[in-house]
């Protein structure tokens, strides 16, 4: 059953037109904002939201989508530190700009690292 939600939310996130645009300064979040990025994590994950919430901000001390830890190692991305080296297959976006832009907005990184949990659990983090 949660998996059709995934599928559902993912399908809506690809379809949408939106417009990628240079991030010049990543902005502050507000309290609600943030509150709302909280719900969404635990309405997308279901019995492990919680957990998922906890993850969230354990990556990116917080819950800021636009967080980035870029390596030679990894080119990690948004609240859930989505790894471009390791998952850029589930991210749309014809290159590594359009799919850092894509992922900084917490829905679509949200919806990304519900895809890698299905696949893999907590693991990955």
């Amino acid at each position: 059953m949660q998996e059709n939600v995934t599928a559902k939310y993912f399908n809506q996130a690809y379809a949408q037109e939106q417009t990628i645009k240079e991030l010049n300064t990543p902005r502050k979040y507000t309290d609600i904002e943030l509150t709302e990025i909280e719900n969404y994590i635990r309405k997308v994950f279901g019995k492990n939201g919680n957990l998922a919430v906890a993850v969230a901000k354990g990556e990116c001390r917080g819950l800021n989508p636009n967080c980035r830890n870029v390596s030679r190692i990894e080119h990690s991305i948004c609240q859930f530190q989505i790894n471009l080296k390791a998952h850029h297959d589930k991210v749309p976006g014809q290159n590594l700009q359009e799919k850092e832009t894509w992922l900084m907005n917490a829905q679509n990184c949200t919806l990304v690292a519900k895809i890698i949990y299905d696949e893999s659990g907590f693991y990955p983090w």
